[in-house]
């Protein structure tokens, strides 16, 4: 087996930095990896074929723990990885009543949003309970802007950390802070961690938006998620 680079892009071009790379070699051992605290991510490198490759689900994320050393705000609570990745539609799809069919479509954590019904995803959570998300755009193409809206009321996210580094943090060499934000962007293979606090048992709607775009293309719905409230859930079922 040749050695693999999978790419957690920490900065630089293309993973440039000493530390940005996941090594595999042949005996499939990873290393040349940070020990820092964040979400981080891979996918395969052949140049050419790379993007074929993300649209067809080959990425994931990778998690090292320890970043509530820096932002003590994270520490007990429950935790959610959610990867939105995209493919391109198949050809000769055409237009229904629900209008042109996008260029291409998004999927959350595999579970996809088609065209042209465009079914969400469904997160379910406590009343109120807050839960630190780690969201991964392992698309391709896609640029995404997220934003959690309760009856059409865009809800305060507690941005901890951005592509594996805390905010405020001082690139992870002081303790971080947590920053409120109505929504987070996100490029091609951009990582946020945030803390969301769930709807009350009255919201009557709970959605997780994207704005999303791509350079000369139709693009998707943007809701990708609603949230759930399921009473009586024991503390283990908060997240998953």
């Amino acid at each position: 087996m040749e050695t693999v680079v999978l790419y957690s892009f920490t900065g630089g071009d293309d993973g440039g930095f000493p530390l940005a790379g996941v090594i595999r070699d042949s005996a499939v051992n990873l290393y040349g990896t940070t020990d820092r605290g964040g979400a981080y991510w891979y996918h395969p490198h052949v140049h050419g074929l790379t993007e074929s490759a993300v649209q067809g689900g080959a990425s994931g994320a990778i998690v090292v723990e320890g970043i509530q050393s820096l932002q003590p705000g994270l520490v007990g609570l429950p935790e959610r990885v959610l990867v939105i990745r995209d493919q391109v539609l198949p050809s000769g799809s055409s237009a229904t009543a629900a209008g042109e069919p996008p260029a291409w479509e998004v999927s959350i954590k595999y579970v996809p949003i088609p065209y042209p019904s465009y079914p969400p995803a469904v997160l379910e959570m406590k009343p109120e309970q807050k839960q630190f998300w780690r969201v991964l755009n392992a698309s391709a193409d896609t640029i995404i802007d997220l934003q959690l809206q309760y009856d059409h009321v865009p809800q305060i996210l507690q941005l901890a950390a951005l592509d594996g580094v805390p905010v405020d943090s001082q690139d992870g060499t002081a303790q971080g802070k947590l920053i409120p934000k109505t929504d987070i962007l996100l490029p091609p293979a951009g990582r946020a961690e945030f803390i969301v606090t769930g709807p009350s048992a009255t919201v009557q709607q709970a959605i997780l938006e994207t704005s999303q775009g791509r350079s000369g293309a139709s693009r998707p719905p943007s809701v990708v998620a609603t949230a759930r409230v399921r009473m009586g859930m024991r503390a283990a079922e908060g997240a998953r």
